[in-house]
């Protein structure tokens, strides 16, 4: 979070007003172009140009100190009034992306990603970035008296970003400069900040974003990772060696994520941060170690210059690896300007004159964990380890010991004078290798400043600072702070003390606690803790706040009570039956409410470390308290978001963590995470809302399935529902102009402007009845007497009704689509490709034409009867029941041309489309434009009596359905649809050309070739429907359809 209330003090020094914002600068020559981070304009001159920062690499103009507003990245925490660390899921490589630590490039495979605010960190550098993430929710109530203000975070803006004060371009992709606002996403040079309103208004996406201000969400001491769930997609390597590795010299190459190579190999090692981000290392050999130092003194630039005529041999030597430095004994401990790296030129001109190993607390002593520290000339030692470690303060406060002499569970050795710390380094430097410190704080004996934050609904946060010494207990500070804070007139028993350090985790103080101890602990076991100590005055009723559980992937279809033992034998907690509310069997979940934050945290973390017997873990999710009339204004439609993670490749994911940081990642779920359901829980009180779905026809499908249940209790039971196509066919997608399939050329804000302009179109839903013939149905039991194995027959009651969105097949085109079916089932993770599943799809339809004709006597073995009316069938090999104008990828099966006897079709007119055709030539001929299937009847009421077993689908899912009836009958259930407005599609393309009227559902022309499941997505999700061989089969061969049929 960036602090807005800078210093603007004309009557300070530029080094005066620096040492406001925490920079460390030092005046240095540039040998190649350097742009000000502040201005962004280039730095001028021959020598001495400009000033950077030893901290945070920071650079600037003389002239641009005395205005500077960015807070050095050592002190930048402490102004932050609740801090939030940072979820790093994503880890990989990120091209023109820079660290928000050290200001460089993160290139490298072992870098790290935010999943909620977009930043990114070396993983070296972790332990620096500053723990100023998104608050996605609050944990008490706001009300109205709550501003939002804009949260700035600094660098990675894209290349079209415009500033909002001088309209003048602010994403600069070769430094790591401007600002933008975590909420509205505006963008502005650091310059022009003071000239943009600081009230945030939440931008173009206001009336789909869901605010902070109306989610509730106590604090469980649980990371943003465990609270979304997102642990299982990828996790961070070890950024740290361990002390005690058995390894030779000949086998250690060290990089930046922490993998070990063999030197012999000479793999590129990962650029190394600059020095006050210095990697962690074991304490190996003197041999070793000093290796080490020599990488690391050669990645920061730190040696002698080397000669202009040795160069070019030396970059050729480097070529593979123009960041990292590789041990080379006749380098000469020298290093070239990495033309990548924008600081090489400030770092050739430091030379080190000593390196030593560092423990930052007891912490890192029992872990047996180091930092390499390089100590120039004009340095001490412990100004070198403060700028190594982050902290802005004064050396004089802290002082060394001897980490040799250092033992577990006991007093500390005496103190270093400086003079023994510069001889131990002098003598390790002649013997070839380095001394060990422990650093440590002088705590005063009168007494430590605390920072006491103030949490009340009652109150705005404020923030005090108090003195503590040995004797003062919690109850004395509480009384102390409430003075400061003016707030006389309540009663100290309704506030309670609760102290946080480095890791945020909570302590709640008792009242006859000391509390110095604890201070001085922290700060023992790590003197970074000394920045990070806090605590917060919260009221009573903060603590014992309920929260919502999610509990999902529970094995479906069992008594209630079932559920509620389930959880009680995992957790151990005793909870009332009105805790489990609401329990949904069909899907195997439920909502458990847990009394405090406390007992939650508990019940979470030994849930999700429970699976089954299939193996699938179960699924937990923390559910925020929506308070909607406090926060959410009367004309708001927040937009609930579900992904498919698995659908369309990666652009699942990609989708998925860009909704994530553009809205509140509270209203975006993965679907592979438990499904629609929490989403749809958490909305159930929102009066006014919409929903995108990323997916396919088939994901369209489980929501609305989902939505028929949850709907029934929530204030909005039908909210109007958008579809983004990542499957293949897309019909659903097509007829609402959405496209047959997202390819990512565009940007997830402007999908999600076009979602706020959409028009609200209704879509009939009709119920399919299957009454099968029972003596028939007892035989079709045995798989054996199948012809295809692994299909079960639908011989259960309650399945026997569902309920139909799109289309309904029976015949030729549902048995391609089960074969289909069974290929992915076989091997599931094959079908993750778009242009894979076509493939198939051609396959087995090619497979089919010249196989025995299985279907030629349908017309006989089918009776069709609409409306009470029989329909004579011609020959036929297959029946379709049209909802919807698209099918098959686009192909339209009705055609255009009108007859008197039938209207024109609708998604929303009580009428549905009956069609047949005549084999797989046909459907290719269909499926290139060429002729359309033939159109039986249309009507409200269906009945398909079948005298035999037959191959069926609906919406994509195939089964075998004996023999018996089937009744297609307009359901009571309807849905509200999003269809594309014509001002957000764009001129040329697909989506553009079709201009059909919002209440017609004429669909997009036929797409050339294009065939395949509407998802292509895992093995639990049975979307994907039948589309024909491409329409080249039938053009081809279009002489010999004639001879057959």
């Amino acid at each position: 979070m960036m602090i807005t209330d800078f210093t603007d003090d004309e009557t300070l020094s530029p080094h005066e007003h620096c040492a406001t914002t925490g920079h460390a600068f030092v005046k240095k020559t540039f040998h190649r172009p350097t742009w000000c981070h502040y201005c962004t304009e280039l730095l001028w001159g021959l020598t001495g140009q400009g000033f950077v920062c030893e901290i945070c690499n920071f650079v600037a103009h003389e002239r641009c100190l005395r205005t500077l507003s960015q807070y050095c990245s050592s002190i930048k925490e402490l102004f932050l009034v609740q801090p939030q660390a940072h979820a790093f899921i994503d880890i990989g490589a990120f091209k023109k992306k820079y660290c928000c630590v050290c200001r460089r490039r993160v290139e490298h495979s072992c870098d790290l990603k935010c999943e909620v605010c977009e930043v990114y960190c070396h993983s070296d550098c972790r332990d620096f970035a500053i723990r100023d993430c998104r608050v996605t929710a609050l944990s008490f109530s706001a009300g109205n008296q709550h501003v939002l203000k804009h949260q700035w975070r600094e660098g990675n803006l894209s290349g079209s970003a415009k500033c909002a004060a001088c309209r003048k371009s602010s994403g600069q992709p070769d430094m790591f400069t401007g600002m933008r606002c975590d909420w509205c996403h505006i963008s502005v040079h650091s310059a022009c900040i003071r000239s943009v309103d600081q009230e945030c208004d939440l931008g173009v996406l206001r009336n789909i974003y869901f605010p902070r201000e109306a989610l509730q969400l106590p604090i469980t001491n649980l990371s943003m990772e465990e609270i979304l769930s997102c642990l299982n997609r990828r996790k961070a390597p070890s950024d740290r060696l361990q002390m005690g590795d058995s390894k030779t010299d000949q086998d250690v190459c060290f990089s930046d994520d922490g993998i070990t190579y063999s030197e012999s190999s000479k793999t590129e090692s990962s650029a190394l941060s600059a020095s006050a981000c210095a990697p962690s290392f074991a304490g190996l050999n003197a041999a070793v170690a000093d290796k080490l130092a020599q990488s690391h003194n050669m990645a920061m630039g730190g040696a002698t210059p080397v000669k202009r005529k040795d160069k070019a041999k030396l970059r050729s030597k480097r070529k593979e690896s123009r960041e990292a430095a590789h041990f080379d004994d006749d380098l000469d401990d020298s290093v070239v300007a990495d033309a990548e790296d924008p600081y090489s030129d400030v770092r050739s001109s430091v030379v080190v004159k000593h390196r030593f190993f560092l423990y930052d607390g007891n912490q890192s002593c029992e872990a047996q964990t180091v930092r390499i520290v390089s100590m120039t000339i004009r340095e001490t030692a412990l100004y070198a380890c403060l700028k190594a470690l982050h902290i802005c303060d004064d050396a004089k406060k802290y002082y060394f010991l001897d980490g040799n002499k250092m033992e577990p569970d006991k007093p500390d050795p005496p103190a270093l004078e400086d003079q023994q710390v510069i001889d131990m380094i002098e003598t390790g430097t002649r013997e070839g290798s380095q001394p060990t410190f422990v650093i440590r704080y002088k705590i005063s004996s009168r007494g430590e400043p605390i920072k006491v934050f103030l949490q009340s609904p009652r109150h705005s946060p404020r923030l005090k600072y108090v003195k503590i010494n040995h004797s003062l207990a919690a109850s004395d500070i509480i009384e102390m702070a409430l003075q400061k804070f003016g707030i006389t007139d309540e009663d100290i028993s309704s506030f309670v003390l609760i102290m946080t350090s480095s890791g945020l985790e909570e302590q709640l103080l008792v009242r006859d606690q000391l509390v110095w101890p604890l201070v001085e602990n922290s700060i023992l076991r790590n003197v970074r803790n000394l920045q990070y100590i806090r605590f917060y005055l919260r009221e009573v009723s903060l603590i014992s706040k309920p929260v919502r559980v999610f509990v999902g992937n529970l094995p479906p279809k069992l008594a209630s009570r079932k559920y509620e033992t389930y959880v009680t034998d995992i957790t151990k907690i005793n909870l009332s039956s009105r805790a489990f509310n609401p329990v949904y069997p069909q899907y195997g979940c439920l909502v458990v409410e847990f009394p405090n934050p406390q007992v939650a945290k508990e019940a979470v973390q030994k849930l999700r470390a429970t699976s089954f017997e299939d193996g699938k873990p179960i699924v937990v999710l923390v559910l925020p308290k929506v308070d909607v009339e406090a926060a959410l204004s009367p004309t708001a439609s927040p937009l609930l978001v579900f992904v498919n993670a698995k659908s369309g490749g990666c652009q699942g994911v990609n989708l998925l963590t860009h909704f994530r940081r553009l809205l509140n990642p509270f209203q975006v779920f993965d679907l592979d995470n438990g499904g629609p359901i929490p989403g749809l829980v958490l909305f159930g009180t929102v009066p006014n809302y919409r929903i995108l779905v990323c997916g396919g026809d088939g994901s369209m499908g489980w929501v609305l399935s989902c939505l028929d249940d949850v709907g029934q209790e929530s204030k909005c039971s039908s909210p109007p529902i958008a579809i983004l196509p990542l499957g293949t066919g897309n019909d659903l997608a097509r007829v609402l102009q959405w496209g047959g399939g997202y390819t990512g050329t565009d940007e997830p804000l402007q999908i999600l402007k076009a979602v706020d302009r959409a028009d609200p179109i209704d879509l009939d839903r009709w119920t399919v009845i299957m009454q099968g013939d029972e003596r028939e149905k007892q035989i079709l039991t045995d798989r054996k007497s199948l012809k295809m194995e692994g299909i079960d027959v639908i011989n259960d009651v309650d399945s026997n009704v569902q309920i139909m969105n799109n289309y309904f097949g029976i015949g030729i085109d549902a048995d391609i689509s089960l074969g289909f079916h069974m290929k992915r089932e076989e091997n599931p993770s094959k079908f993750n490709n778009r242009l894979h599943n076509k493939a198939v799809y051609f396959r087995i339809g090619l497979k089919k034409l010249y196989k025995p004709n299985l279907f030629k006597d349908l017309h006989n073995n089918v009776k069709l009867v609409v409306d009470g009316s029989n329909i004579p069938l011609p020959p036929i090999e297959g029946i379709i029941i049209l909802n919807i104008g698209s099918w098959s990828a686009g192909a339209d099966l009705w055609g255009a041309d009108r007859e008197d006897k039938f209207k024109k079709p609708s998604q929303c007119d009580g009428l549905v489309e009956v069609v047949g055709v005549t084999g797989i030539f046909h459907m290719g001929q269909i499926l290139s434009g060429i002729r359309t299937a033939y159109r039986l009847a249309q009507g409200h009421d269906i009945q398909i009596y079948t005298q035999t077993t037959l191959p069926v689908q609906m919406d994509g899912e195939p089964w075998i359905q004996p023999p018996g009836c089937i009744t297609v009958t307009r359901s009571a259930l309807h849905a509200t649809l999003l269809k594309k407005h014509k001002s957000s599609m764009k001129r040329g393309s697909r989506s553009g050309e079709a201009t059909s009227a919002a209440d017609s559902m004429a669909p997009e022309p036929a797409s050339t070739g294009s065939f395949g499941p509407e998802d292509e997505v895992s093995d639990d999700d049975d979307s994907d429907k039948y589309v024909a061989p491409i329409h080249g089969i039938a053009n081809a061969q279009l002489n010999l359809t004639t001879q057959r049929y």
